[in-house]
Order: C-alpha cells, then structure tokens, then sequence
C-alpha cells in the first residue's frame, strides 16, 4: 500500500488523505487495515510515527482500540510525552480514547 511505500513523502501523503477521509465518514475505516499503522508507530522515521498515529486517531472501534493497546501501547505512551503537542496530540486522543473503553 501507499502507507508502507519506500518514499517518505508517498507515505506521509497517503496517511493524510486516509485520516481525512476517515474524518468526514467513519464508516470507510471499516474497510481499512491497521497493521500497517500499528508497525508506523515504532517506526525510526519520526514522520512515519505521528502520521500512523494520526490515522489510529480517526478510528474509535472497539476492536481497533484493543489492537492498538495490544500492539502500540508503549509507543503511544512514549509520543504522548514529546513536547511538541501537534506531534503528540494523535497518541493522546488515542490513549484517552483506550483509557475510557
């Protein structure tokens, strides 16, 4: 898929048309993979982690929730701290969102 291609930019412009995509109908995120999401949040590439959070982000379904906790807890844990809060918002929205499910 475009989300795992080797160019960072291919990458970073699928993640943002997908989370966008999945902000103006939900229902589309039904269709959608999260593996690859999940493997994004312990990428090296910065980029790589805030944009996969971000899709994560825009899917709020129980079983995507217990996937994420499962596979990206840590690493949401640890974005969540950074001190850019545009970089850590994603991880926690997501993290309040495992939270209080």
């Amino acid at each position: 898929t475009a989300a795992s291609d080797r160019d960072e930019t291919v990458r970073t412009q699928a993640m943002r048309a997908l989370a966008t995509l999945l902000r103006t109908d939900p229902k589309l995120a039904i269709g959608v993979s999260i593996a690859t999401f999940l493997d994004l949040l312990n990428s090296p590439n910065v980029s790589d982690r805030i944009n996969g959070s971000v899709v994560l982000a825009e899917m709020s379904d129980p079983e995507t929730l217990a996937a994420i906790k499962a596979r990206g807890l840590s690493a949401l844990k640890e974005m969540a701290h950074w001190r850019s809060d545009a970089h850590a918002a994603a991880a926690r929205t997501i993290l309040a969102r495992i939270e209080t499910h």
